[in-house]
């Protein structure tokens, strides 16, 4: 009587190995994007006070928050744009662009901006600057 040698299946595998491998993508691809777009760079600075105004409520007053300018110089428009939008500022290209306009922000630097950077200025308000084509 002779024994054939038994063959041991190897456990399957099945959808686990390409559901790590995408969790490991999805995982790099957060790292890339963060790094991408500057993460917590601390450029930003919002200062908050808390002002006490006696019949404010009742009357209809108004409060006006302000925020510090952040320094964008030197910077790619598309950095630029997230920082004062993180400040909640609105951005404005005053001087560049070019013929055909901006077409994609990361092509162009910002040189020159108005206010200047560190100013304490009302949230909402308009960052004017000047751009040269990288």
């Amino acid at each position: 009587m002779s024994t054939a040698p038994t063959r041991v299946r190897p456990p399957p595998r099945g959808p686990w190995i390409s559901l790590g491998l995408a969790a490991a993508c999805g995982f790099l691809l957060g790292i890339l994007l963060v790094t991408t777009l500057g993460g917590a760079d601390g450029a930003t600075r919002t200062e908050t006070q808390r002002i006490t105004v006696p019949g404010a409520v009742t009357n209809g007053g108004t409060l006006i928050t302000k925020a510090l300018i952040p320094p964008i110089v030197g910077e790619p428009l598309d950095v630029a744009k997230l920082r004062a939008q993180r400040a909640r500022f609105q951005l404005t290209v005053d001087s560049g662009g070019g013929v055909f306009g901006v077409r994609r922000d990361q092509n162009w630097e910002v040189v020159a901006q108005r206010p200047a950077p560190g100013e304490l200025i009302e949230q909402g308000s308009t960052i004017h600057v000047d751009i040269v084509r990288r």
